[in-house]
């Protein structure tokens, strides 16, 4: 049996993304963010609406591009990283983590 894949299917929020945008902002502030992700097919204010969901085919556009031009290959192990960071939670880590 042979599983069919749809790369066009929404499955992703914007919320992961928005990470990789506050590390790019931090860390590699030289990549233009809408160059980004205008060759991921996406729009800046999709990233921050909750309601909106982003493909597969997208999201691998994405982290195409992303490689590219940081030359980080890496780059998804440093975002996840990132996000248990101060910078990525912010004012909310006292809350999140109950200090």
């Amino acid at each position: 049996m042979t599983v069919q894949h749809d790369e066009n299917k929404p499955l992703y929020r914007g919320k992961g993304l928005d990470i990789y945008l506050k590390l790019l902002k931090l860390r590699y502030s030289y990549v233009d963010i809408n160059d980004l992700l205008n060759y991921a097919q996406m729009e800046p204010y999709q990233v921050n609406d909750e309601a909106h969901l982003f493909s597969q085919k997208q999201v691998n556009l994405f982290h195409e591009r992303l490689v590219q031009i940081t030359g980080n290959k890496n780059i998804a192990r440093e975002a996840g990283r990132f996000a248990s960071s101060p910078e990525a939670l912010g004012s909310m880590r006292g809350s999140i983590l109950g200090l």
